[in-house]
């Protein structure tokens, strides 16, 4: 008996008409692993901005903190608490 690709002797092949999906063993398709991943990445990186904005933002209200201090001083007429300040 002789049989076409794709067909056995009981009709067509199935797994030829449905595509394969590419399987990890748990269930979970490649497709939604590197998706994942790359959200975690973008995840990371959020972080690590938000990181920065708070340490720039612990700079500037040190410099304001320096600034309000210098103007005090200078109110109460401190002319050295310019050099100081700057």
């Amino acid at each position: 008996m002789k049989l076409r690709t794709g067909t056995s002797k009981f009709g067509t092949n199935k797994r030829r008409e449905t595509p394969r999906r590419h399987t990890v063993q748990s269930g979970i398709d490649f497709s939604t692993l590197k998706r994942l991943k790359q959200l975690e990445q973008e995840k990371d990186v959020l972080q690590q901005g938000l990181s920065y904005i708070e340490k720039a933002k612990e700079f500037y209200l040190k410099q304001l903190e320096k600034a309000e201090e210098a103007i005090l001083l200078l109110s109460k007429g401190a002319p050295s608490a310019v050099r100081f300040y700057l």
